[in-house]
């Protein structure tokens, strides 16, 4: 496994500058390191470098151009009020990595490892890291299959690890409302199946219903359990949480996790966040029916997505076969801004780090 140096005029390896503000296109404008080490069957796992971003050199071979042995993680490091840079949950992460690579038989990654990585990146390109208190860098640590050798069924002999990273303005308190279709036609994921990891192929599988709620003038895609076609499960890429008010206060509820649901770190720092906040919390299944019924019935009030990249997403409408409705007045999300205030202020600093979710770049 080897990389080739260029000079990349073809992409925005770098922060943008216009004046003395970095203007980043997320998912398309990256720093200017990556993090990478070496496994392969003899030695195991070697050679941390920090390099500069460049293309890698592929051997059309290359077992995970053919066999999707491929996993990845999103997490972010923020900008603080007192100028340091820290990243959040990244122990959290870590751990589901290594249950990724673990699901796709492929060799795990001590956590001491990813952090390391993870941090030397950071420490590169902290420069191209926002001045403002939440500003972030979105690492994407992925691993991949690196045999140049046909052969399904078996695991490759060599693997790469490599981090990246896109530079993230301040999320918001909560993203713009989006609209939903909801797909029968296809399914995420299946019982047994990886999705529950970090698998591209997760998200190739996926792109068709993506697809199919543009044909359908929304934005995005809202996935039904693959059995009974009758659950809500996610959203897109994202998991979904639903706010019901009873007795004049607000409840919250999201599907339990399962082979079919990713178990998503902004999900569990949500569900803190919002007993912290003195919300009462549930993981149950809903069904699409009473989803509907619920919200005729004026009982949810607010539905939301989370996920690393986008934080915290509203959903003001939703578009099924048979029906279509709005969510709550279509306009005002309360509680949605609340949680993702709070979370916004734990990554930032702003809020003291009670539950040990940052690490900073000293360790």
């Amino acid at each position: 496994m080897s990389s080739v140096p260029s000079d990349m005029n073809h992409e925005k390896t770098a922060v943008e500058m216009v004046g003395e503000v970095p203007r980043a296109v997320f998912g398309s404008t990256f720093t200017e390191h990556l993090a990478s080490i070496t496994w392969d069957d003899e030695v195991g796992w070697h050679d941390l470098e920090v390099g500069p971003m460049q293309p890698l050199l592929l051997h059309p071979a290359t077992a995970v151009l053919h066999y999707a042995q491929e996993i990845f993680e999103g997490l972010k490091a923020y900008r603080h009020t007192d100028g340091s840079a820290r990243l959040f949950r990244i122990q959290d992460h870590a751990s589901r990595f290594s249950d990724s690579a673990r699901r796709m038989a492929m060799p795990e990654l001590s956590a001491e490892l990813f952090t390391r990585a993870c941090v030397e990146l950071v420490k590169a390109d902290v420069a191209l890291l926002g001045p403002r208190p939440g500003d972030g860098l979105y690492l994407r640590p992925m691993l991949i299959s690196t045999t140049p050798e046909l052969g399904a069924g078996r695991p490759s002999r060599s693997y790469l690890f490599m981090v990246i990273a896109c530079p993230t303005p301040a999320n918001a308190a909560a993203s713009a409302p989006t609209s939903v279709w909801v797909t029968h036609d296809y399914v995420r994921a299946a019982r047994g199946g990886t999705g529950a990891v970090k698998a591209g192929a997760n998200y190739a599988q996926g792109m068709i219903g993506q697809a199919q709620a543009r044909a359908h003038n929304c934005q995005q895609v809202a996935w039904l359990d693959p059995v009974q076609r009758e659950y809500v499960e996610e959203l897109g890429a994202m998991n979904l949480f639903f706010v019901l008010e009873r007795d004049r206060s607000s409840h919250l509820v999201t599907p339990p996790l399962s082979d079919t649901i990713l178990p998503g770190i902004t999900r569990r720092s949500i569900l803190t966040i919002a007993n912290d906040l003195g919300l009462s919390t549930e993981e149950r299944p809903v069904s699409l029916a009473e989803w509907e019924r619920l919200c005729a019935e004026s009982t949810i009030k607010e539905t939301f997505a989370t996920g690393t990249a986008g934080g915290i997403t509203p959903v003001r409408t939703v578009q099924t076969v048979r029906s279509e409705w709005t969510i709550g007045d279509g306009v005002s999300y309360p509680i949605s801004s609340l949680i993702g205030t709070r979370l916004n202020e734990l990554q930032s600093g702003v809020s003291s780090d009670a539950h040990g979710w940052l690490t900073s770049l000293g360790t």
